[in-house]
């Protein structure tokens, strides 16, 4: 049965979803299965029923067939008796007749014994005559009628015959009388008898010898006078009850009945027919009950077969959707027990320190048998006994397979059940090792407890399926391991083992999902170096890898609880997620960190380093994670400005400057496309030459409706964004060009200075942009912004170059 127990249903009440579709499959499984057993019963049955008709049809037509021909021989012996005795008497007395109607002269003796010579069948002829004054002597048993006699008119005949008897060579003697009464001319009557013996043996009639047949000779009573059988006559004796069918034919013209019996019992060659009918009816028998259990046993082994595929299958989506690899042994030993039938299954985990085996997942039909396996202390010190020396022990040291047939100490499950009574039973258990790649041990040990008659009938093809679920399961740990490992470096910063900027983000989102906004202060850090390009300048990317090492070792000094959060979320920078009693402590824990920081480059590069902190607090700064971090930034970015080795809060003047930034990111490029970007001229002059020189084009802005807004409350935020400072170096060289043109039309040769931010100047499509908008340099100067991030670069002086040959002079804009 693969039904679901109820001990089974309260253990696991929340099954994976590949669990519950293979108890559903296995359902229409068994239902397929009991439709297949009720029609194979059901041709059993038919075949046997035929079987049994056909053969007791074909017995009961030889029976009839015997019994026919057993009735028509003895019909043949009756008749042939019957009418061969009535003829004999008939004839004899005849003769008997002729005799009497002779004169008396006649009847010598002479002619009496020639008479008895010649009639083979009659003895003891003799006639004599007297006066019929006298009484008549003749007295007879069994009168006949003598109108069977031809007469004439001077004799009357009268006469019968005697009761018969038997003599000792088996032949029927019947006593043969006749009286013929006769007038004279004189008036006197006188009469003749004349009486003789006749024999009737066996040699008068024709029996079957394949018969047994018994004829009893009747009188008009049903009295037995003669009984033959066995091929002579006897006197009457005791019928037996087999004899019990017969038939009469009466003896024509006499006052006898020829009975003939036989016996109902089938001839010794046709019982020994019909007994060989019963052996072959019996083998016939024993042959289709053997295929039909032969039918039975390889229609269950396909849908147990077919049951193992779903559970293999079951498991690879399983293995597919599980979470972890305790999931997974849960899902096998809840497959295991609903798949196959097996009686309980559990899976152990070694403990190198302790010396155990521990046992992770369990399912098992009887109720409460699942928290007793789950109990049991299972031991890897083969001295611990009985734990050492049970089988899944034993499969963890010889890391194979083992059943109760591979060599143990015996009586240790005995003494095991003694302390738990609930493993009675277990006799049929199976135990597999679960190795990893790369691991000299066993990772789990998979037990399974089936039934004796499972593993007579399964046990080849449940072995083989499960080594081949746990080889699966063995692949997946290994891809699990290599996902994991994966995984790992995907959230991991190699360099530092600390989380990266990704897994950062996640682990302060999963914190953030589990504190309350009322209760709890929490603050986000981001950490960056300051002038760390001088350090991987001055000194290898080697030691400058180790200064960072360090640093992340003591930063994870400083933080307060383990459960804090360090990672690496750029090249020098760090993020900080730690629990705060109130604003106090964050600027305890920022101190910490600027001499951690110090403190680390010092010791591994004998150097001076420091750090920029930029704080955002939860709740009070931002409820996500995302605004948190942008909100330290901002802080980050104040922290610099004010020339770092310092910790800035969001809020206040970051805040503003915040807001600021983020007016200028949204409304600028707006503005560039409306026209609300001003190019104000500024003079420049010779003081020696006391003359004009050229013009200096001044960035202004002016929405529509409002005020003109100087350059320091929008310039810096632009210059700090590569996009809008392409964009407004773009509209500079448009507007440049136009200028230029406009005052030459007007005979003015003056020098027009517009300035370019080195983010843009630096930007690949530079030089696209200048061959597009304006590419005759002649009449103007480009002032580079921020020029220390552009001198000493390699890939700036061919692009100075270039402009040089097109015309335009460079200039430094000192800020």
């Amino acid at each position: 049965m693969i039904t679901t127990s109820q001990g089974l249903a309260d253990e696991n009440s929340v099954m994976p979803e590949p669990l519950k579709k293979l108890i559903l499959m296995s359902r229409r499984i068994q239902k397929r299965q009991h439709i297949f057993i009720l029609s194979i019963l059901l041709v059993f049955s038919s075949l046997v029923g035929l079987t049994v008709f056909s053969i007791e049809s074909w017995q009961q037509h030889l029976l009839d067939r015997s019994r026919l021909r057993t009735q028509e021989a003895a019909m043949r012996l009756a008749e042939s008796f019957s009418s061969n005795l009535a003829a004999m008497i008939q004839m004899h007395m005849r003769d008997l007749q002729f005799m009497t109607s002779l004169p008396p002269g006649d009847l010598s003796p002479d002619l009496l014994r020639r008479f008895d010579n010649m009639h083979p069948w009659l003895a003891g002829v003799s006639c004599r005559s007297a006066d019929a004054s006298h009484k008549s002597p003749l007295a007879v048993d069994y009168p006949l009628d003598f109108n069977m006699l031809p007469s004439d008119s001077g004799n009357t005949w009268k006469g019968g015959v005697n009761r018969p008897f038997v003599d000792k060579k088996g032949l029927l003697h019947i006593p043969l009388r006749i009286f013929a009464l006769s007038a004279q001319p004189t008036g006197k009557h006188f009469y003749r008898i004349c009486q003789a013996d006749l024999f009737f043996g066996n040699q008068h009639a024709s029996a079957s010898p394949e018969h047994a047949h018994m004829l009893l000779l009747l009188d008009g009573q049903h009295h037995v006078l003669a009984q033959w059988m066995n091929g002579h006559w006897q006197q009457a004796s005791a019928i037996p009850e087999a004899w019990a069918t017969h038939l009469e034919i009466p003896v024509r013209s006499t006052p006898w009945t020829m009975q003939v019996r036989w016996d109902s019992q089938p001839l010794p060659d046709l019982q020994h027919l019909l007994d060989r009918l019963d052996i072959w009816t019996v083998l016939l028998l024993a042959a289709e009950s053997g295929l039909a259990l032969v039918a039975l046993i390889w229609m269950y082994r396909r849908f147990v077969e077919s049951r193992y595929q779903r559970a293999h299958q079951a498991l690879h989506e399983m293995v597919n959707e599980a979470q972890d690899v305790d999931e997974i042994y849960q899902g096998l030993v809840q497959l295991s027990v609903l798949g196959t039938g097996a009686l309980a299954a559990y899976v152990a985990v070694p403990d190198e320190k302790q010396g155990i085996l521990s046992v992770v997942a369990a399912s098992a039909r009887k109720p409460g048998l699942a928290g007793t396996l789950r109990q049991l202390p299972l031991s890897l010190d083969p001295e611990n006994l009985p734990w050492g020396q049970l089988l899944p022990s034993l499969a963890y040291r010889l890391q194979c397979r083992v059943t109760p047939r591979t060599p143990h100490i015996s009586g240790m499950m005995a003494r095991a059940i003694a302390f738990y009574p609930q493993l009675r039973g277990f006799r049929e258990v199976i135990a597999w090792p679960v190795m990893a790649e790369n691991v000299p041990f066993p990772v789990a040990i998979f037990v399974l407890e089936i039934t004796r008659l499972t593993h007579w009938l399964f046990g080849r093809s449940l072995i083989v399926h499960w080594e081949s679920l746990l080889h699966d399961l063995e692949s997946y740990k290994e891809k699990i391991q290599a996902i994991k490992e994966k995984e790992r470096l995907l959230q991991t910063d190699a360099l530092t083992g600390l989380p990266n900027r990704s897994h950062f983000t996640t682990l302060v989102t999963n914190s953030l999902n589990t504190v309350s906004e009322a209760q709890s202060l929490f603050g986000l850090a981001l950490l960056d170096m300051d002038m760390f390009n001088e350090i991987n300048t001055s000194f290898s990317s080697l030691e400058a890898d180790q200064c960072l090492q360090e640093i992340a070792c003591q930063l994870q000094g400083v933080l307060p609880q383990s459960d804090d959060i360090l990672a690496r979320v750029g090249g020098d920078e760090f993020g900080l997620f730690i629990k705060l009693n109130d604003a106090d402590h964050a600027i305890l824990i920022g101190e910490e960190i600027l001499k951690a920081v110090q403190n680390s480059a010092r010791k591994m590069l004998d150097s001076t380093l420091s750090t920029s902190i930029g704080w955002a607090m939860f709740p009070a700064d931002g409820q996500d994670v995302y605004t948190l971090m942008a909100q330290a930034d901002e802080a980050l970015a104040e922290a610099k400005r004010q020339g770092g080795n310092t910790f800035k809060f969001f809020g206040g003047e970051v805040s503003r400057r915040a807001k600021q930034r983020l007016w200028v990111r949204r409304d600028f490029p707006c503005a560039l496309q409306k026209g609300d970007i001003h190019f104000f001229l500024q003079p420049k002059a010779d003081m020696l030459e006391d003359c004009l020189t050229g013009v200096e084009m001044l960035a202004r802005w002016c929405p529509a409706h409002a005020h003109w807004i100087g350059p320091g409350k929008f310039m810096p935020y632009v210059e700090e964004n590569a996009h809008l400072v392409r964009l407004l170096g773009r509209w500079a060289l448009e507007e440049a060009g136009r200028l230029r043109a406009r005052m030459r039309s007007e005979g003015l040769d003056l020098q027009i200075s517009l300035n370019i931010g080195a983010k843009h100047f630096l930007d690949p499509a530079f030089m696209q942009d200048i061959e597009q908008l304006c590419p005759d340099g002649n009449g103007l100067t480009l002032e580079i912004t921020e020029t220390a991030s552009v001198i000493g670069r390699k890939s700036a002086r061919p692009v100075m170059e270039w402009c040089q040959m097109r015309g335009f002079k460079l200039w430094r804009a000192l800020k």
